[in-house]
């Protein structure tokens, strides 16, 4: 397993247990704004969002503000969730077809990151700013079980 990078902007280590005794270490780093310049005229960005997100980030436990139950959820819903199949017709990509990894820790996993995701996105949007263009990159290291 590669180590985990040192971030040289912003470094957030969060970390979090899976069910079979694997501890995963999630690093948040590079929070960037970079809306498309060619978005439509209704759509919204302001350059404030990296550096409320950038708060946000050092300031709240992740984990707690994070609703990894209702992402699962949202995450389990066919109608929602579409892949496209090798002919180019769509496929449904939810929960209980065969395209859906329902692993529960690499349901659970993928939750994480994404509740925090929609945690940050809210929390800018709760001040009046919107969140378009906003990202960041992260980076997990899981350990413990069989690897």
């Amino acid at each position: 397993m590669l180590p985990l990078i040192a971030w040289a902007h912003f470094d957030l280590p969060g970390s979090f247990h899976l069910q079979i005794d694997i501890h995963c270490e999630l690093r948040i780093g590079e929070v960037i704004y970079s809306p498309d310049p060619n978005r439509p005229a209704d759509i919204a960005a302001d350059p404030r969002a990296e550096q409320v997100a950038r708060d946000f980030l050092r300031t709240a436990d992740l984990l707690m503000v994070a609703d990894v139950d209702a992402t699962i959820t949202t995450m389990r819903d066919r109608d929602e969730n579409w892949a496209q199949s090798e002919d180019g017709t769509a496929v449904p990509f939810g929960y209980g077809t065969d395209n859906y990894n329902a692993d529960v820790d690499v349901e659970y996993n993928m939750a994480v990151k994404q509740a925090i995701q929609v945690a940050v996105t809210d929390h800018v949007e709760a001040m009046g700013i919107p969140s378009t263009g906003l990202g960041y990159q992260s980076q997990e290291q899981c350990t413990g079980a069989d690897q």
